[in-house]
């Protein structure tokens, strides 16, 4: 008797991987994000939270829009959609964000099933002006000594199956689901909740990483109206800073030092 194998599907980025996306009152940026989403992968799920004032009318395949309350902030907004993601990895995107050639999910998708020690993997940003562009650099080592917080940019903590590990790394990243359920993001911070994510991150043993062959577009042109101006500008760091007892950030940049 002959017997009779059956072929192991291989694993696909789209039937694995939602992208979750807060927006407020950018409506022109978010058509474009997902416009260039669809221009390369036709088929991945793509959730929207929106707390603007007007609800938007987001149509397509594969897209879920969500209507919150007015101005609940990121963090409860990313909160949201991360509870709805029912696949073994999501996409953190900004609204503001777009795809570009050097967008390769398929290859942030790839290191997370390849590199088993490795939970969340993200790339570089890419400021477009309307006379240039330029690469962010907002990733590195977190150090607390005595109230003060250290932010060394560009500084890496070691690397991980051939890329850079960090502490910190841009908004843009893809990353294992259920580790990151368990972090989630500080509802109190309605802005700047960067830092706060990614030191709670560091505590609870996230393994983080950067490939910087993989880029994504940053919208620097959009005119971004004097409503949104006012709500973008204000200063939750000072929550940030009493929440961890900080009382000033320091922000250096080609700064080595090897941690113990």
């Amino acid at each position: 008797m002959r017997l009779q194998y059956k072929k192991r599907k291989k694993k696909s980025l789209e039937d694995h991987t939602t992208i979750i996306i807060k927006t407020f009152e950018r409506p022109e940026c978010l058509n474009n994000l997902i416009d260039s989403i669809r221009s390369r992968y036709k088929k991945i799920l793509i959730l929207i939270a929106d707390d603007s004032r007007k609800p938007l009318d987001i149509i397509g395949d594969r897209i879920e829009y969500y209507r919150l309350p007015f101005d609940v902030g990121l963090s409860v907004g990313r909160n949201f959609l991360l509870n709805k993601v029912k696949t073994k990895y999501f996409l953190l995107l900004d609204d503001d964000h777009f795809f570009i050639d050097n967008t390769d999910l398929n290859k942030m998708f790839c290191l997370l099933e390849n590199c088993p020690k490795l939970d969340l993997i993200s790339g570089l940003v890419k400021n477009i002006y309307k006379r240039g562009s330029d690469l962010g650099f907002f990733y590195g080592i977190l150090q607390y000594n005595g109230g003060t917080l250290y932010l060394h940019k560009e500084c890496d903590c070691g690397t991980i199956c051939g890329i850079n590990r960090y502490d910190v790394v841009e908004n843009f990243f893809m990353s294992k689901t259920k580790k990151i359920s368990k972090i989630m993001w500080d509802a109190q911070l309605k802005l700047h909740e960067h830092k706060d994510f990614f030191i709670r991150c560091k505590k609870d043993g996230i393994v983080v990483a950067m490939d910087s062959d993989i880029i994504i577009g940053h919208d620097k042109n959009t005119k971004k109206s004097s409503f949104y101006k006012t709500r973008r500008n204000r200063k939750y760091h000072y929550l940030f800073r009493k929440k961890h007892n900080i009382s000033r950030v320091v922000t250096t940049r080609n700064y080595y030092k090897k941690l113990l």
